[in-house]
């Protein structure tokens, strides 16, 4: 659900686009499960990448671990 390496973290084709998206959603709702350090807001953004088929990749800053993380389908 969360930040890794491998093909998990990669995208499918380029050019790759990443584009700023409300972070006014509850990703539990779309990854199966509560994710640590997520916190909804309806004015932080944060981003998503995708290219090609692959589910999009979407970034935003964890606010328990102070860093920047990711989760996808």
């Amino acid at each position: 659900m969360s930040g890794g390496s491998g093909q998990q973290a990669a995208i499918c084709s380029e050019p790759a686009k990443l584009e700023i998206e409300s972070l006014d959603y509850e990703p539990a709702e779309d990854a199966g499960g509560k994710l640590e350090g997520f916190d909804r807001s309806r004015t932080v953004k944060g981003m998503r990448l995708s290219g090609g088929e692959c589910d999009d990749v979407h970034l935003f800053w964890n606010h328990i671990t102070k860093h920047l993380n990711w989760w996808r389908l």
